[in-house]
C-alpha cells in the first residue's frame, strides 16, 4: 500500500506575504506588521478593519462596517444601515457591488477613535 503524505501548498496570499517580507528585509524594512485578520501577530489581527472599532452615532461599530456603509456610488449610497451589520456581511452586501462606481465617501456619520 502506498504511503500518502499530505502536501503543504502555500496559498497565493501566503506566497505574496512571504515575498513582501523578503523584499522589505532586503531594503532594511523589517520586521513588518501585517494588519489583517490573517496576520500571524495578535496586534495585526486586532488592528484589522474587521476588528478595529469606531464610534458612529454614539455606538461602537467595526471600522469595516463603517467604511462600507459610508461609500457613495454613482447609483446610490451611503448605506448607513451597514453600520449595524457584521463586518463580513457589510463587505458582501449586494448594494456595494451593484451601485456603480465609487465616487467618494461620506464620513459625517462616524468619528474614529
Amino acid at each position: 500500500m502506498p504511503v500518502v503524505r499530505p502536501r503543504f501548498h502555500l496559498t497565493p496570499c501566503a506566497k505574496f506575504r512571504g515575498h513582501l517580507n523578503t523584499s522589505a528585509a532586503v531594503r532594511g524594512l523589517s520586521p513588518l506588521l501585517e494588519v489583517s485578520t490573517k496576520s500571524d501577530e495578535k496586534l495585526g489581527q486586532r488592528l484589522s478593519a474587521f476588528n478595529l472599532k469606531v464610534f458612529a452615532e454614539k455606538s461602537e461599530v467595526a471600522f469595516e462596517s463603517a467604511y462600507q456603509g459610508s461609500k457613495v456610488f454613482s447609483n446610490g449610497g451611503p448605506y448607513t444601515d451597514l453600520y449595524n451589520a457584521e463586518p463580513r456581511d457589510a463587505k458582501r452586501d449586494l448594494r456595494i457591488r451593484d451601485s456603480g462606481t465609487i465616487v467618494g465617501t461620506s464620513n459625517s456619520y462616524f468619528l474614529a477613535v
